[in-house]
């Protein structure tokens, strides 16, 4: 199911502008939409999944103008939105049959697709009990099975993997991934490890624009020559952060800091090139159009 953004904008009530021209094309399999917090990831989302229209451009899925013909769309696809929210005293098994009725399934495909999806998310055990009672990380199962009813060619999913601890993450990472073989599967977050690890493609969005679309080993690219690990006093830490992105720090044995920095230049002090990661290359992109920004207004 492709999935077509055309020079797509929205631009609030006050003139706030979430999204300013963004152009992307999306098809079968994980496809990863990175960004910081307030970048339009959401706001994007919310256009696909048709909950909203685009100040200018058009979105397509599978062909269909989502402005033109919004039911069509969304019988098309599932939705699992950043806050999730479900009736506490309903059971799992009571609320997706709920779901089920609104989307329009009969009794005998809704009864059997709703004893797949709990076996598929880790929720069989569970399904009586009320949602009340659930983790975090079931809930978020719980979303994804809402989400995945009716059997939809496209899968829609906003930051579901924050708040989660490590081991739930990665569990619902795999499950995606799983999802991603025989569908499109959009993935929202602000956390690279899991569109690393998890998608063949990706954009990185930055004040609305796209700042960077292809495969996360490209991204990682973006930073080949500017990333540095630094061994460094606490007067020559305070002189490195103020000119590069401290990626992380640790406390040397000799009192010092041992420091892995992103920058455009060379930074003081002991120092060595270092081979970039994806997380290098999402923090040098996002310093690159930081400064574009600011040369443009400064240019106003």
């Amino acid at each position: 199911m492709d999935v077509v953004i055309r020079n797509v904008s929205k631009v609030y009530r006050g003139g706030v502008k979430a999204l300013d021209g963004v152009s992307l094309s999306v098809g079968k399999g994980m496809f990863g939409l990175l960004g910081p917090n307030g970048a339009g990831k959401s706001t994007l989302l919310r256009l696909v999944a048709t909950l909203d229209t685009p100040t200018a451009g058009q979105v397509t899925v599978g062909g269909l103008d989502c402005r033109k013909h919004p039911g069509e769309v969304r019988r098309r696809l599932g939705y699992l939105p950043q806050a999730f929210a479900a009736f506490r005293r309903l059971t799992a098994l009571e609320f997706l049959d709920y779901v089920g009725l609104l989307k329009g399934l009969d009794n005998p495909r809704r009864g059997r697709e709703i004893g797949e999806l709990v076996e598929q998310v880790g929720l069989a055990r569970a399904a009586r009990a009320r949602i009340g009672t659930f983790s975090g990380g079931m809930l978020q199962r719980l979303g994804i099975a809402q989400a995945l009813l009716g059997s939809p060619p496209l899968l829609i999913v906003d930051e579901p993997t924050a708040g989660l601890d490590p081991e739930e993450r990665v569990r619902f990472r795999n499950l995606l991934a799983d999802l991603g073989q025989d569908r499109t599967v959009v993935l929202s977050t602000h956390i690279v490890a899991d569109v690393e690890r998890a998608c063949g493609d990706l954009a990185l969005l930055f004040e609305g624009r796209v700042a960077f679309q292809g495969p996360p080993l490209t991204l990682a690219e973006r930073a080949s020559g500017r990333v540095w690990e630094v061994a460094t006093d606490r007067e020559g830490y305070e002189r490195v952060r103020l000119s590069h992105q401290v990626v992380a720090s640790r406390a040397a044995a000799d009192g010092g800091f041992l420091l892995r920095v992103v920058g455009d230049k060379t930074p003081p002090g002991e120092v060595r090139a270092a081979t970039p990661t994806v997380e290098d290359g999402y923090l040098a992109t996002i310093r690159s159009a930081a400064v574009d920004c600011v040369s443009k207004a400064a240019a106003f």
